[in-house]
């Protein structure tokens, strides 16, 4: 298998699923439509903070998907779309909490 163990295998293929939760989670929360409002416009009101702190949260989440796959050269363009989500992510938290309500 390429010169690598098994247990090389399972370590790599769970940082894999794991990096695909916190990935598939963040996305959940910027992109899932809950009339009469997002969820993060719930996730929000929940916690009654302003609407960037899930921004924040989903940029969290992505960033955490990001290092899990880091070291894995086959996964490069997972590592980028993560990254890249992040600091979208983090960008529109920062100004929608700077904006004034």
């Amino acid at each position: 298998m390429g010169g690598q163990s098994a247990t090389s295998l399972t370590k790599s293929s769970n940082r894999l699923f794991s990096a695909i939760g916190l990935f598939v989670v963040g996305a959940l929360i910027l992109l899932v439509r809950l009339p009469p409002a997002d969820l993060a416009g719930w996730i929000a009101e929940a916690l009654n903070v302003t609407l960037g702190v899930p921004f924040l949260g989903a940029a969290a989440l992505f960033a955490g998907a990001a290092a899990l796959v880091r070291t894995d050269s086959q996964r490069r363009v997972f590592m980028i779309v993560s990254i890249v989500a992040a600091g979208v992510s983090v960008v529109l938290g920062v100004l929608l909490i700077a904006t004034p309500a």
